[in-house]
């Protein structure tokens, strides 16, 4: 299989997360990352606008690494800010690896009542504020990557399981994607 460089994403509450998980379990040698991984590596992280450019320069410094040392790489990522999927387009394109982009969407009363039952992430001393939640979900919608190699819904109980599968048949099949539509900052 070629190296490559997969990106999930998706609003919060998809289950980006989920499936970007059980797509790594499947593929041997491939690195799994994310903002959300890496941000509590920070004792007491507080989701200040500092603090996520601090994750996001260090989930881009850890995938330039391992796509310098021949590691394929899952990223696990919401791309909720115009351009911010400028930087993983640009490292695929100077490492010469294959880039797919996979987004992962639900209807917003699926995604509220996801959030609303998740689990407090290991470090976070305090749940993601609700007009925190709304900000990102309406960024999301009017920033999110258009043209990607597949979109899913993942509103069905199970689903992740199933677009797991098939990122992972099209992964394997090195079927690449076309360039997606990236809004510029």
């Amino acid at each position: 299989m070629r190296q490559f460089l997969a990106l999930v994403t998706g609003p919060m509450g998809a289950g980006k997360t989920t499936t970007a998980n059980l797509v790594h379990a499947r593929l041997p040698g491939v690195a799994l990352i994310g903002r959300d991984r890496i941000k509590w590596f920070v004792s007491h992280f507080d989701r200040t606008p500092e603090e996520n450019r601090i994750a996001m320069a260090v989930l881009l410094a850890m995938l330039r690494e391992y796509l310098e040392q021949g590691v394929s790489v899952i990223v696990d990522e919401g791309l909720h800010h115009t351009g911010s999927s400028a930087p993983f387009f640009t490292l695929a394109e100077e490492h010469a690896v294959a880039l797919f982009a996979f987004r992962i969407e639900a209807p917003r009363e699926v995604l509220l009542e996801r959030i609303a039952r998740r689990p407090l992430p290991e470090g976070a001393t305090r749940p993601v504020p609700e007009e925190m939640i709304l900000a990102n979900l309406d960024a999301y919608f009017v920033n999110r990557l258009e043209n990607p190699t597949a979109a899913f819904d993942s509103s069905s109980p199970g689903s992740c399981e199933r677009i797991a599968a098939d990122i992972v048949d099209i992964l394997r099949s090195g079927q690449n994607m076309t360039r997606p539509t990236v809004l510029e900052p």
